[in-house]
């Protein structure tokens, strides 16, 4: 019986894809490629078919899950209105690739894929609550109960990154380019978040204040969510979570402020353990969930 799955985890800046089998674990080393996002659809979709082809080699599979930002159509497999890969706007990637593999694909918000995983295989695993934050470029939030991703009427749920906080949104606070703007406003300076990190760490006020305001906004939004559906943990993922070093303790204290005493006694914060193949593992994982539901 093929039990391997063909992982695809898509962005805005690269697409990651690798095959994985049923104990969660890559059967050789994943691949990625610039997404190439502002090229034609036809370019894009044509180094994704290339790429899934080179992952899977010959290798047994009994299908493709993909992990793609939104917001999407998960019943129908479509990309609705990405912003960050807008040639892609209103494409049916679930069909595209059931045609040209003759395997069934499912579709889901990466967010909610790379949480998963978390869930089904890594850090998360045996806990029925998980609720999990992606800290990258954007925000994200997915809600995992019993191994399965809470999606909402139109799958818009864990949305949170529009929520109003200060001046504007949520995003605008925490979130890697949240720490970038913040940084150029205060020194007139353009850096990414990981230099903004090593600049802390060595000692720069203006890089320490940013991240404390990046510590109090994710330790908000953690508030809200937690509050209302009592997760047994919280996983933080994302290309952030590098530096977790310059803001992990702070949101974590001031978070034991801001919620239910019950709920926080028996609350664990996590970072995500499946590293840079989350995305993919989860993608996964995203399928076989979903199949299991049909």
């Amino acid at each position: 019986m093929k039990s391997n799955v063909i992982g695809i985890d898509i962005g805005g800046t690269k697409i990651r894809a690798g095959v994985v089998g049923c104990d969660g674990r890559l059967k050789s080393p994943s691949i990625s490629i610039p997404t190439d996002a502002g090229m034609p659809k036809e370019r894009i979709v044509g180094s994704l078919l290339q790429l899934i082809h080179s992952v899977a080699d010959g290798r047994d599979a009994c299908g493709i899950g993909i992990g793609s930002t939104g917001p999407l159509d998960n019943e129908k497999g479509m990309i609705l209105d990405a912003n960050n890969i807008p040639s892609l706007n209103y494409f049916n990637i679930t069909e595209c690739l059931e045609g040209e593999f003759g395997l069934p694909a499912t579709l889901e918000n990466d967010a909610n894929a790379m949480i998963l995983g978390e869930a089904m295989y890594g850090v998360a695993k045996g806990i029925r609550t998980v609720l999990g934050l992606t800290l990258g470029t954007g925000l994200g939030c997915a809600l995992i109960n019993g191994c399965k991703a809470w999606q909402g009427v139109t799958f818009s749920a864990g949305e949170i990154w529009t929520a109003p906080y200060e001046d504007g949104m949520i995003e605008d606070y925490a979130s890697g380019k949240a720490i970038s703007k913040r940084y150029f406003k205060i020194t007139g300076k353009h850096l990414p978040a990981a230099d903004i990190a090593g600049l802390a760490r060595a000692g720069d006020m203006d890089a320490w204040k940013v991240w404390n305001d990046f510590s109090d906004a994710l330790a908000c939004a953690l508030a809200w969510c937690v509050d209302i559906c009592d997760p047994g943990t919280v996983v933080l993922g994302g290309s952030v979570t590098k530096s977790a070093d310059l803001f992990l303790a702070r949101t974590t204290s001031l978070l034991k402020t801001r919620i239910c005493t019950n709920t926080y006694k028996t609350l664990s914060i996590n970072i995500a353990s499946l590293g840079d193949d989350g995305g993919v593992i989860g993608a996964a994982a995203s399928y076989l969930s979903r199949r299991k539901n049909l």
